[in-house]
C-alpha cells in the first residue's frame, strides 16, 4: 500500500470519528516522511475534531517555522482559533492566507463563518458570494451559503443552494435535514418518495441516515403522518445518542464545579464592573422570546444589539473545567473580557459602542 492509500484510508477514518487511530498512525507516518505536508495537516484537525486545539495550532506552528507562508498551515491554524472561539487570532490567521492568495476558497468559507458566528452578515455574504464566484461548485460553499441564507430568513434563496449542494453530491444529508424545515409538505409531494428511497442505501453512513431520518420525521409530521414521523425521529435519535455518548455523571460533575467556582468568585474584587458602557444581557431557556427581546431592545437609537454570540459559554467552560489549574485567574478572566468587548466593538455598525 503506498502513501496517498493510506492516507485516504485516515481520512476516512478521522471522518468516522476513530481519532485515536488517525493520531497513532499519522504520527508514525510523520517520523517516515517528515517533508509530507498533508500528514501535519491532518493530525493536526484531527486534534482539533478532538477538541485539543491547543495541541493543533502547535504542531502546526512549529511546521509552519520550516513553510512561513504555506496557506494550508496557517489556515488551519485559524481554525483551530476559531473552533477555540478566539476571533481575533483566527479572522488574523485567515487573513494572512488571503494576502498570500485571495483565491483560497477554503479560507474564504472559514472566515465567512467566523463573520457569520459573531453576526457580521454583511461581510459574510460577501465573502460567500466571492467563493461562489471563483468556483461555484464546492460543496461546503454551497452549503454554508445555504445555511445563511435559511438563518436569515431567505428561504427561497436558500432552498436553490441546499438543492445545489445536492446536485454536487446526493449523498450529503445534512442538504436534506435543512430542506425539510423550509416548508410544510403535502402527502403528493415527490421529494418524500426520493428521500423514502435514499434512506434505504446501504451504503450511507449511520449519521447521513440520522439526518435523512430526522427530515422524514419532520415531513410526516407535516402530512400527519404520526407513527411514522414518531418511528423516524425515534431512530434518528437512537443514532444520535450512539455517537454523542452522553453521560449524565459529567454534566453532574460540572454542576458542582460551578457552584465550586461561584464561592471562589465572590471573594475577587476585580469582578466590579470597569466598563462605562452598560452591558445587558437577556437570557431564558430556547423558545422563549429571547431574540424577540433582544430585537425590541436594541431598535432604539442608542442601542446595539450583539446577537448570540457564542464566546461565554466556551470562554467560562474552558475556566470551569481547569480553575484549580489557573494561578492568575483575574487575567485570564480579564482577557476573555476584553476579547468579548473586543468583538462587539469591531462589529458595532451603528458606532454607538464607540462613542
Amino acid at each position: 500500500m503506498n502513501l496517498e492509500e493510506k492516507f485516504n484510508i485516515l481520512v476516512n477514518k478521522m471522518k468516522t470519528g476513530h481519532y485515536e487511530e488517525v493520531i497513532f498512525e499519522t504520527n508514525y507516518l510523520i517520523k517516515k516522511f517528515p517533508k509530507q505536508e498533508a500528514l501535519y495537516n491532518l493530525l493536526a484537525l484531527t486534534y482539533q475534531a478532538k477538541g485539543e486545539y491547543d495541541k493543533s495550532i502547535d504542531l502546526l506552528s512549529d511546521a509552519l517555522k520550516r513553510s512561513k507562508d504555506n496557506t494550508n498551515f496557517l489556515n488551519n491554524i485559524g481554525l483551530g482559533y476559531y473552533k477555540k472561539k478566539d476571533y481575533i487570532k483566527a479572522e488574523d490567521y485567515f487573513n494572512r492566507v488571503l494576502k498570500i492568495n485571495p483565491r483560497f476558497i477554503n479560507t474564504i468559507n472559514n472566515l465567512a463563518g467566523l463573520y457569520d458566528e459573531i453576526n457580521n452578515s454583511e461581510e459574510c455574504e460577501k465573502l460567500y458570494l466571492k467563493a461562489l464566484s471563483i468556483n461555484e461548485n464546492v460543496l461546503e460553499t454551497n452549503f454554508n451559503y445555504a445555511c445563511f441564507l435559511k438563518n436569515s430568513g431567505k428561504y427561497e434563496d436558500a432552498e436553490k443552494y441546499f438543492h445545489k449542494t445536492l446536485n454536487i453530491n446526493k449523498n450529503f444529508t445534512k442538504a436534506d435535514k435543512n430542506l425539510s424545515t423550509l416548508k410544510k409538505y403535502n402527502k403528493n409531494d415527490e421529494y418524500i418518495t426520493l428521500l423514502e428511497e435514499k434512506i434505504k442505501n446501504k451504503n450511507l453512513h449511520k449519521l447521513e441516515i440520522k439526518e435523512l431520518a430526522f427530515a422524514l420525521g419532520k415531513i410526516y409530521e407535516d402530512t400527519g403522518e404520526y407513527e411514522k414521523s414518531y418511528k423516524q425521529i425515534k431512530r434518528a435519535n437512537e443514532i444520535k445518542k450512539e455517537f454523542t455518548k452522553f453521560n449524565i455523571d459529567n454534566e453532574i460533575k460540572f454542576f458542582e464545579k460551578i457552584k465550586e467556582f461561584q464561592k471562589k468568585l465572590k471573594s475577587n474584587k476585580f469582578l466590579e464592573n470597569t466598563n462605562k458602557k452598560k452591558m445587558i444581557f437577556v437570557l431564558g431557556m430556547p423558545r422563549t422570546g429571547t431574540s424577540l427581546v433582544e430585537q425590541i431592545l436594541s431598535s432604539h437609537d442608542k442601542v446595539y444589539g450583539a446577537g448570540e454570540l457564542p464566546l461565554l459559554d466556551t470562554y467560562l467552560k474552558n475556566i470551569i473545567n481547569n480553575y484549580n489549574e489557573i494561578s492568575n485567574l483575574e487575567e485570564v478572566l480579564t482577557k476573555y473580557r476584553e476579547s468579548y468587548l473586543d468583538i462587539i466593538k469591531k462589529n458595532d455598525k451603528t458606532g454607538y459602542y464607540n462613542r
